[in-house]
């Protein structure tokens, strides 16, 4: 019996959930979303004779007994999608023939979709009139209601269609879909009113947050790789799944360890809030104090649990996961953070395709990558190039040598607790001496700076004593050496040097680590 598969992707998705600017909004836009890929899409393929392979995060693949019924099934799928959601859907042009070889059928059906996405001409025209509204929450679209975003609102405001559907979603089913599938991970029901940035700011004296992207390494290797549309139907279900578990094994840590901070500032209330949540692709709401602690342990359960399931996959690497941490006021625009924190994501993930290239895929590691947003700057730094940085950004979650390749950064947690005996007035003082280490253009003024480093060590000894030199020189060992760690990772070989010191230091109030009470890093 012939067999067809039929592909289909949604169109700027991020665009559509983040359009709102609230993030109960963002939520509830998730929430429609997976509602729509677990039930919309697989029922409607039903009446098409049509079997789902995959429906998560966006991204559809259905296969079909009938060429035509399946011809006939994408336009269907794009007209609901545009119903439901309000957005687009792009569908390859023709269904692609399985012929018996189901790898070589979902690799075609791939390009198909590629190059459908690539020659899109579809527009959608916002119609204009003299007298309009624009809504209130998202600024673009058309208003059709004045009405409140949610119940206990004070007043009313004027809604496009969207974000009124998106702002009431959760509020009509809340015990669906989305965080449900999150909060099952936990053994908690979802709470009738989850956390936003203002309130697990809450955590932080200084009122910072923490948002954590992920997106998996190799996956799509993975896939090609399937055998059957049942093999990547179930290795689907089981990734999603899987990469909840990894964001709920870090959440239990907290909630357990950090039990007293937590009912201090929160109450009995989860402050973790997934904002998108499919397949290996992550956005979520954390607190600021553990930032890097929790996306150090969510990339190690990540490979942990997806190493499970890719047992059967023989030849693909092990799986990995690159991470960004964007660490900023909780009054900083959401979205601002999602943009650098892609920006953050697409240097992880070069990083590590570069490490996979150059050493034949041989030990690979997760990746993770942060940037601390102070006040209200633009998303996006002054990258310092030249011989000398403050940095080693990316790091390693593992603790495997890379000569030449940067270190591990569970070092930097490490040294973020040892060094809380050392006085802020030593940490400032080093802190001031790295900010002169980017000038350095050769190595007689590299001695140079090594030479004044060594003399702020002996006065940290005359003034603090032999203990605090001892802290500070292990630190700057683990955290680089005292040579500064040589650094042969660019694309054009030019070897450069840095260290982890500067980057702990930027984020000091940031790297606390999860099984540590706040009580153990009083001075």
């Amino acid at each position: 019996m012939s067999e067809y598969l039929l592909a289909a992707e949604a169109d700027k998705i991020q665009d559509l959930i983040f359009r709102s600017s609230h993030l109960r909004e963002v939520v509830g836009g998730s929430q429609m979303l997976t509602h729509f890929c677990q039930e919309t899409a697989p029922n409607l393929a039903k009446d098409y004779a049509g079997k789902k392979i995959i429906s998560d995060g966006g991204s559809f693949l259905f296969r079909f007994d009938d060429n035509k019924k399946a011809a006939s099934f994408g336009p269907a799928l794009a007209e609901a999608y545009r119903r439901e959601l309000g957005g687009t859907l792009t569908v390859i042009e023709k269904p692609v023939s399985v012929n018996g070889d189901f790898t070589t059928a979902q690799e075609e059906t791939h390009r198909a979709l590629r190059a459908a996405k690539e020659h899109q001409a579809h527009y959608l025209v916002t119609p204009h009139f003299p007298y309009i509204a624009f809504c209130a929450s998202c600024g673009t679209g058309l208003a059709v209601t004045h009405d409140k975003l949610r119940k206990k609102d004070p007043e009313g405001q004027y809604l496009c269609p969207q974000c009124k559907e998106k702002s009431l979603y959760r509020e009509k089913h809340g015990q669906e879909y989305f965080l449900q599938l999150f909060y099952g991970k936990l053994n908690r029901p979802v709470p009738d009113d989850i956390l936003v940035a203002e309130e697990i700011g809450k955590l932080d004296p200084r009122n910072y947050v923490a948002y954590l992207l992920a997106d998996g390494n190799n996956m799509g290797k993975v896939f090609g790789k399937c055998a059957s549309p049942e093999q990547m139907e179930t290795l689907s279900k089981k990734l999603a799944d899987k990469t909840r578990e990894g964001l709920a094994g870090p959440t239990e840590m907290m909630l357990v360890k950090q039990k007293a901070v937590l009912q201090e500032k929160i109450g009995d209330r989860v402050p973790i809030l997934p904002l998108i949540l499919g397949g290996d692709d992550l956005f979520v709401l954390i607190p600021a104090p553990w930032a890097l602690d929790f996306a150090y342990r969510f990339a190690q359960t990540y490979e942990h649990e997806i190493g499970e399931i890719v047992r059967d996959f023989s030849v693909v690497p092990k799986p990995t996961v690159s991470v960004a941490v964007v660490i900023c006021k909780a009054k900083y625009p959401y979205y601002l953070a999602h943009q650098r924190g892609e920006e953050l994501l697409a240097e992880a993930k070069k990083f590590s395709k570069r490490w996979a290239v150059d050493n034949n895929n041989d030990n690979p590691s997760s990746v993770i990558n942060f940037d601390v947003i102070l006040g209200s700057r633009l998303a996006g730094e002054e990258h310092r190039e030249g011989k000398h940085r403050r940095t080693l950004k990316p790091y390693w979650v593992d603790d495997s040598k890379r000569e030449g390749w940067g270190i591990s950064i569970k070092h930097m947690i490490d040294q973020r607790y040892e060094l809380c005996k050392l006085p802020h007035k030593r940490l400032e003082q080093l802190e001031a001496h790295f900010d002169t280490l980017a000038p350095v253009t050769n190595s007689d003024e590299r001695k140079k700076w090594l030479d004044r480093l060594e003399k702020l060590l002996k006065r940290i000894l005359s003034v603090a004593g032999s203990s605090a030199n001892d802290l500070v020189s292990k630190a700057l060992e683990a955290l680089g050496g005292k040579e500064l760690f040589e650094v042969s990772r660019t694309t054009d070989k030019e070897d450069w040097f840095g260290h982890a010191l500067p980057d702990l230091l930027s984020a000091w109030d940031f790297a606390f680590s999860l099984d540590k009470s706040r009580e153990e890093y009083e001075e």
